[in-house]
């Protein structure tokens, strides 16, 4: 909410911040644990464009650097 509110700030529209707004993703999100050896394997750019894809695909399995 905090990174919403400082762009409403910083384009002059302060008027539009609430403190009770609403924030939440679009569309579902499915992290994997953060590292640096870690990641999604087979997941592609265009798989995560769009409202009603998800984030990250559940069902995409982790692949370990090695």
């Amino acid at each position: 909410r905090m990174v919403v509110n400082a762009c409403l700030w910083a384009l002059g529209m302060e008027d539009s911040i609430e403190p009770d707004g609403e924030i939440g993703f679009v569309g579902p999100y499915h992290p994997v644990t953060f590292n640096f050896e870690g990641y999604r394997r087979g997941v592609k750019p265009e798989e995560l464009s769009g409202w009603d894809s998800p984030i990250m695909r559940e069902d995409a399995p982790v692949q370990r650097k090695q």
